[in-house]
């Protein structure tokens, strides 16, 4: 007996032992959230019913776990997995599969030589992206009007934490864009400077102008690497009353004392050595015209005080004054000089990546947009020691570049030397600086022009060149481009005066290649070009790849589509002409609009008879082999628009009555509610969508097997006489390539691309308890109107983006999935090029590494983001 207990008793200590309390954290829109663990669901608890958040400990066994979380029934579509010892899983979004990736870094050998701040803080975790949620009727308003107000409380989701903040002032800015820019001040109402991990003066970039969405976090990160005191800039979403506003650049302000307290005056591992604000120098805003050539009796009014309340811009007076004294050819002053009153280093540094990258809004270029501070800790009672402190870097990496800054209008700018831009005059306009009184100054001393040129060379040797910077850039677009995706389809709070109007289609060709508007450079061709001339004007002898970057095209593989409904030549151009949109001269299909009523000149089939030939997964198919099922009918009208087919009944929905007292979350621009509200009852007649089940037969045209050394189609034709449509794209029953549901539905060769979505029927699961919405959707806020997908962002609309992956299906229609194309191929073609460059697809060929699959998206890698959903399997593994 004792032996038993003693049994039992050793079981218990080896389980308790073993066993672990793990917290689950979960950022999610709905009432109820639940964590799936190992097949057993936990309801999880909001620890304020505010927050879209929610928390679960628990203690479980220390083995590996699969779990998934559940709100308001909707499963997540993917399972999650634990690792032994975990204890947390830090504060996940729902529907994003990576709730913390670690993402490669630039180097450089000065790389962490800045020492001074308290460092990035969870705030800034390049491992994590936060959500920031704003709350209250006052930032309702402002984010409806522009105008600026206070908030009533303030949100940071971070990755293990939450931080709240009340009652902080909101201010607007670059009103013009439906999605404007704002900074938040916390310590507006009562002098509490603590915000977030001490930062208590953030500002929100909305980045409109850069359809990549990356310019300003790279150029950040460039600037951490090579040791220069600088802004820390991370992404973050942001949502008012839990409707979505977007993506945006969350950085701190460099003209505050928040930011120079945080970079200036930190033991570099979390904590504050200045306590007493008093105890602050004085950072100064530098607004156009701003230099350091001196002026007797001048105010230096573009040198601004951030707080007026405690000190002026006189102190920069007497650094001009120094400026004005200094023997430039004596080696002694000029170290005087950069103890006493000017860092030197730091500025050198942030002048050679504003020549590099292009950064014309800032003081190179055009006198403007830095600031600078003394820090007093390396200040005496008649010196003061300035830093240089470079920000606003949307204009950079050839994004808006201009003649009018960059002065030399018949050349590229990629192609001049820095040294031409060194003793010239400048004065663009009249509020422009006519010097750069310190570049010209400074640089005519040899000591600091030779090690100008090692910084900047140094930049291109170990950052800005093809193959070092290209490492970072592909993992922000396996990274980032969901959340990309998610800005650019967020229904706008407001409409502005701005038309740019960006796609994904943009986003992916800015990558690489130019693109509409002011991106006149792709960020990988702007790197390229540039280290290409630097590489020769210093002979640096590096090895910068193929230079895939002549003859670029505007559309056609490789290269995207065109917008704005514009057809892609033949040549690769977009326009509007014949040429361009007539199938017979050459439209390539799936890269733009094509006439389609040429398609008679290619006696394409009708279908006329009642049946789908579905051939066996492993199986070539028969001839004449035939399969019955059946598929919803989609009607065309007259000008070829695609219309679902109209039941003979409307059906009144009475819409739910809005209590504005409950809740304040009013969009104008939304259809849910009806405007303005009132204690009336809407009555919305919407059109619904009858599901029509029809059968059809398409008589197979071919008896060719599939192999694995099937040719891949250029031309935008499928099929036995043309091959396999590249990147992922579906083959139609007419045999062109494409990516809409008239290539990928009814009678898509699977056998020759991707066949996996069709329409479902799924109005019998729709919620109708909810109002109908051709804006956002999704639980407890509304139903799409008929025809209309709930994507999983929760937004209305008609396409892939949101009828496809992770769409909802009881608030609006969805696409299924009805097959996979695993018989496509069975081994890579023995001819298929290999890839030298970490790129795939049709244009790079096939990933070089054992064991490395191809992305959707072009790039090679062994994470499920490469292997799973859209893997290209002509060019490596897939799962």
């Amino acid at each position: 007996m004792k032996t038993i207990q003693f049994f039992y008793l050793i079981s218990f200590l080896v389980a308790y032992a073993t066993a672990r309390t793990v917290k689950f954290g979960l950022v999610a829109f709905g009432t109820t959230a639940k964590v799936k663990i190992n097949d057993l669901s936990y309801t999880m608890t909001r620890p304020n019913n505010k927050d879209p958040y929610f928390i679960l400990t628990k203690e479980i066994d220390d083995n590996e776990i699969v779990y998934k979380y559940i709100i308001d029934d909707k499963e997540e579509e993917f399972y999650r997995t634990l690792s032994v010892g975990v204890s947390t899983t830090h504060n996940e979004f729902f529907g994003r599969k990576d709730t913390v990736k670690e993402l490669p870094e630039f180097n450089h050998p000065e790389k962490d030589s800045w020492t001074k701040s308290i460092g990035k803080t969870s705030l800034f975790d390049d491992s994590y992206i936060p959500t920031v949620h704003i709350y209250g009727e006052n930032a309702n308003n402002t984010f409806t009007t522009g105008s600026a107000s206070v908030v009533k409380r303030v949100a940071f989701i971070l990755k293990d934490d939450v931080v709240i903040v009340k009652n902080a002032a909101l201010y607007t800015k670059n009103r013009n864009w439906d999605k404007f820019q704002f900074r938040l001040v916390m310590n507006y109402s009562n002098g509490d400077m603590t915000g977030v991990y001490g930062r208590y003066v953030l500002k929100f970039r909305d980045n409109n102008e850069d359809p990549t969405f990356f310019r300003q976090k790279l150029y950040s990160d460039i600037m951490n690497t090579i040791g220069a005191p600088t802004i820390q800039t991370i992404f973050a979403r942001v949502y008012v009353n839990n409707i979505p506003v977007g993506l945006y650049v969350l950085q701190e302000e460099a003209a505050s004392e928040s930011f120079v307290r945080s970079a200036f005056h930190g033991d570099n591992n979390g904590n504050f050595l200045l306590n007493d604000y008093n105890e602050l120098g004085h950072p100064l805003d530098c607004a156009t015209g701003s230099d350091f050539e001196f002026i007797e009796g001048s105010t230096y009014s573009t040198f601004k005080s951030s707080n007026t309340t405690r000190y002026n811009n006189s102190r920069i007076a007497a650094l001009n004054k120094a400026f004005y004294d200094l023997n430039a050819s004596n080696d002694e002053e000029i170290e005087n000089f950069n103890k006493e009153w000017f860092d030197i280093d730091s500025f050198l540094k942030a002048i050679a990546l504003q020549y590099l990258t292009g950064h014309w809004d800032s003081y190179w270029f055009y006198s403007t947009n830095f600031a600078v501070y003394d820090d007093p800790t390396e200040s005496t009672e008649t010196t003061f020691k300035f830093y240089f402190i470079c920000q606003d870097w949307d204009g950079t990496f050839g994004l808006n570049i201009n003649p009018i800054y960059t002065r030399y209008a018949d050349e590229e700018f990629t192609t001049i030397s820095y040294k031409r831009y060194v003793n010239i005059e400048w004065g663009i306009d009249s509020y422009d600086a006519p010097h750069r009184y310190a570049i010209d100054k400074l640089l005519s001393n040899p000591k600091i022009h030779a090690r100008f040129e090692e910084i900047l060379t140094s930049i291109v040797k170990y950052i800005m060149n093809p193959k070092d910077f290209s490492v970072r850039l592909d993992a922000f677009v396996e990274r980032f481009r969901d959340e990309v995706d998610f800005t650019f389809n967020v229904i706008p709070w407001r409409k502005g005066t701005e038309i740019i109007k960006w796609t994904m289609d943009d986003f992916e060709r800015n990558i690489n290649y130019k693109g509409r508007y002011g991106a006149s450079y792709g960020i990988k061709e702007f790197i390229y070009k540039r280290a290409s001339f630097i590489n020769e004007e210093f002979q640096l002898g590096l090895d910068l790849g193929e230079n895939i970057y002549e003859n670029i095209k505007e559309c056609g593989q490789g290269f995207g589509k065109c917008s704005d409904g514009k057809c892609c030549s033949q040549f690769g151009y977009c326009g509007s002409t014949d040429d361009h949109c007539r199938i017979a001269k050459g439209c390539q299909i799936g890269f733009g609009l094509c006439n389609e009523e040429e398609e008679e000149d290619y006696n394409l089939p009708i279908i006329e008879s009642s049946t789908i030939i579905e051939p066996g997964i492993n199986e070539a198919p028969t001839e004449g082999e035939a399969h019955t099922f059946t598929f919803p009918v989609i009607i065309h009208d007259s000008t070829n628009t695609i219309i679902p087919s109209i039941p003979t009944n409307t059906i009144a929905i009475v819409e739910p009555v809005i209590d504005s007292s409950d809740i304040n979350i009013i969009k104008p621009t939304s259809t849910i509610y009806s405007s303005p509200i009132s204690n009336n009852e809407s009555i919305i007649t919407p059109t619904i969508t009858q599901i029509v089940q029809s059968t059809k037969t398409i008589v197979n045209p071919s008896t060719k097997t599939v192999s694995s050394s099937i040719k891949i189609s250029t031309t935008g034709l499928c099929g036995p006489e043309h091959g396999i449509c590249p990147d992922n794209k579906c083959c139609s029953k007419y045999g062109y390539c494409g990516t809409t549901n008239d290539y990928c539905g009814d009678g898509c060769q699977s056998n020759y691309g991707n066949c996996s979505l069709i329409p479902t029927k799924t109005s019998n699961l729709i919620n109708t308890s909810l109002p109908i919405s051709s804006g956002i959707c999704g639980a407890g806020i509304a139903v799409c109107a008929s025809g209309l997908c709930c994507s999983k962002y929760g937004y209305c609309g008609n396409t892939n983006d949101y009828c496809g992956a992770g769409c909802q299906s009881e608030f609006g229609i969805c696409y299924s999935t009805v097959t996979t194309v695993t018989n496509l191929v069975v081994a890579l073609d023995k001819s298929t090029p290999t890839s030298t460059n970490g790129r795939c697809g049709p244009s790079y060929g096939a990933c070089t590494k054992s064991g490395y699959c191809c992305s959707q998206y072009g790039y090679c890698g062994k994470t499920s983001a490469h292997c799973g959903v859209g893997c290209q399997p002509l060019y490596g593994l897939c799962n």
